[in-house]
């Protein structure tokens, strides 16, 4: 069975509440909108060790209008720490996209994962670093859907320093 998707909205961890086998994805676009920007993020099935498939979140909007989250419950499945980047389009800023996945396994043990590769850059180009800082409030702004405000900072840290990826494929290491 694939992960399935919960909502925008994001839970709470205060007392330990997120569910465990639950996934959070905070991603942060920066480029021209196009409705065509996705993340894919690659799992397995344990039950069925030869499923490969892909959690797909399309139609990624940019960071000035909206800082998008998703929440999934992985249903048994696994992450296998590969990534697609899809659809970036330059708009001359920092441009690429920027994303975090935290997630409380089947055995509730807790995982923090964001974008990165190992080219180096000649510009900071990673979520809350200058010139893509920004306050509480607007972080409050762009992240509307989530209603619970422990959830909303549970997002922010999870997605600071996360680095900006233009198109590709990337595998992040999970442990």
């Amino acid at each position: 069975m694939p992960p399935t998707l919960l909502g925008q909205d994001l839970t709470s961890n205060r007392f330990d509440a997120l569910n465990k086998d639950t996934l959070q994805v905070v991603a942060f676009y920066d480029g021209q909108p196009t409705g065509n920007t996705s993340l894919w993020i690659q799992y397995w099935t344990p039950t069925i060790p030869s499923t490969v498939d892909w959690i797909v979140i399309d139609n990624l909007q940019i960071f000035g209008t909206v800082i998008e989250t998703r929440e999934y419950h992985l249903d048994g499945c696994l992450l296998t720490g590969a990534f697609q980047v899809v659809g970036v389009v330059p708009n001359g800023v920092i441009d690429g996209l920027a994303f975090a996945l935290f997630w409380k396994d089947v055995d509730g043990n807790y995982h923090v994962l964001h974008s990165t590769d190992s080219s180096p850059t000649s510009k900071s180009n990673f979520v809350g670093a200058w010139p893509a800082a920004m306050d509480d409030d607007l972080f409050r702004q762009r992240t509307p859907q989530i209603t619970d405000g422990v959830a909303r900072h549970q997002a922010r840290m999870a997605i600071y320093g996360a680095k900006y990826l233009r198109d590709g494929y990337y595998t992040l290491s999970l442990f």
